[in-house]
């Protein structure tokens, strides 16, 4: 399949979006996506908590292209 589906990438969303806990040492993470007829782009942001509730301190950035 060259493309992700609509209910794919929201099943991957909601999947990924679950509550993690945020306690000092965890990590928190986010999803984006773009539903659109161009290239699949799916990126991330990692963040390390440095105490509960934050401040959570950006510890990796990832974006990714669906070439396919």
């Amino acid at each position: 399949m060259k493309r992700l589906t609509i209910f794919t990438a929201a099943l991957l969303f909601f999947i990924l979006a679950i509550p993690l806990g945020a306690f000092a040492g965890k990590y928190k993470v986010g999803f984006e996506w773009d539903a659109n007829t161009e290239d699949i782009v799916i990126g991330y942001r990692l963040y390390k908590g440095d105490a509960p509730g934050g401040p959570y301190t950006a510890v990796k950035e990832v974006t990714g292209k669906d070439t396919c």
